[in-house]
């Protein structure tokens, strides 16, 4: 593939990534449409229906901003309204979300929990030392919970919750209607301006990812470098057993004898072999040392009775070569770098 169409489906595959990359981080909507008692859902156990009419109640009435919140407790927008539509205990129920609402109630924000009537009881660990008053009409009832410290924050507890849903607003919106008026009034008395619809409650995990805490451009960013950084190994990347090119010749000084010869000891696993080519070119080079063309046994006794070879420990060296059963597998190196030491001095 030359360099050309390389970079031209490199560049797709980046834009086919990066796309999809945008697609998954912004999708925030889509895995809460099948969710019971969702905002989003517009299906019979969906609440989307009264999701609009708070919102459309909020515009018309200029009281407060409608959102959707995705997020932990602790993120909750300050001096704010949260409404949780028939939130599932197992996300509730949890030390660090009981203590941030608690803790947003005492600075001034308050919670709208629209409950089953059956389950009052599982709230106690949040509105724990709150005092609670019952506020009651002709249809409906709520409780409302207050700290004695607090700076006016409330939790409420509205236990007709299921009475919201898709498929009992198409026969009867009484309870949805008083549902809606009471998130008015409560916004008027506490001055909210955002009312934040919680739909973390209904799924246990932030839609938008790390963006919630991020923010969607230094996510956005991530992506872009993660993405180009993947591409860059794939492009620059040598893949294992690919030849390098060679632009310089290099020189392998006397010592790299010992690792050039190196591959030959593990193809035969045979030390003696490399000892024995090694200790032919010692003894040319002592040949010519003593004044001789080339070795031959006539110059063995010369050579072993040398004072200078003596010295450096070349008699013992031709011992083994002489006595092929005396080399140990594990002492070749020291003996080639012995002999390549005695060829450097002579």
């Amino acid at each position: 593939m030359n360099n050309r169409l390389r970079f031209v489906v490199l560049g797709v595959v980046f834009a086919v990534l990066f796309f999809v990359a945008i697609s998954l981080i912004s999708d925030t909507d889509r895995q809460f449409e099948n969710l019971p008692n969702s905002a989003y859902s517009v299906k019979d156990r969906g609440a989307k229906a009264f999701y609009l009419s708070v919102k459309e109640y909020g515009r018309r009435t200029n009281l407060y901003d409608t959102i959707i919140f995705r997020k932990y407790a602790r993120f909750t927008p300050d001096e704010s309204l949260s409404v949780s539509l028939l939130p599932s205990l197992y996300y509730l129920i949890d030390d660090f979300e009981i203590e941030a609402i608690r803790e947003h109630v005492k600075k001034g924000s308050s919670f709208l929990f629209f409950i089953e009537e059956n389950e009052f009881d599982k709230y106690e660990e949040i509105v724990k030392d709150m005092e609670e008053s019952i506020n009651s009409t002709e249809e409906m009832y709520y409780k409302e919970y207050v700290f004695e410290d607090g700076k006016g924050g409330r939790i409420y507890l509205f236990p007709h919750g299921d009475r919201i849903l898709n498929s009992y607003m198409k026969h009867d919106h009484s309870y949805a209607t008083d549902g809606l008026v009471l998130i008015g009034e409560i916004a008027k008395k506490g001055r909210y301006k955002t009312v934040a619809i919680n739909e973390y409650y209904h799924v246990g995990v932030s839609a938008s990812g790390g963006s919630d805490v991020y923010g969607m451009g230094v996510t956005l960013l991530m992506v872009q470098i993660v993405i180009t950084a993947v591409l860059w190994i794939v492009y620059k990347g040598v893949r294992f057993g690919k030849v390098e090119p060679v632009y310089s010749t290099r020189k392998r000084n006397e010592t790299e004898n010992i690792h050039a010869l190196g591959n030959l000891y593990k193809r035969v696993n045979s030390p003696q072999i490399v000892f024995d080519v090694h200790m032919e070119a010692l003894l040319g080079d002592v040949a010519h040392y003593l004044g001789y063309r080339q070795y031959n046994d006539a110059i063995k006794d010369e050579m072993l009775s040398d004072e200078r070879l003596c010295e450096l420990e070349f008699d013992k060296l031709f011992l083994l070569y002489e006595n092929k059963n005396m080399l140990k597998k594990g002492d070749v190196k020291k003996y080639i770098e012995k002999i390549e030491m005695i060829r450097r001095e002579l």
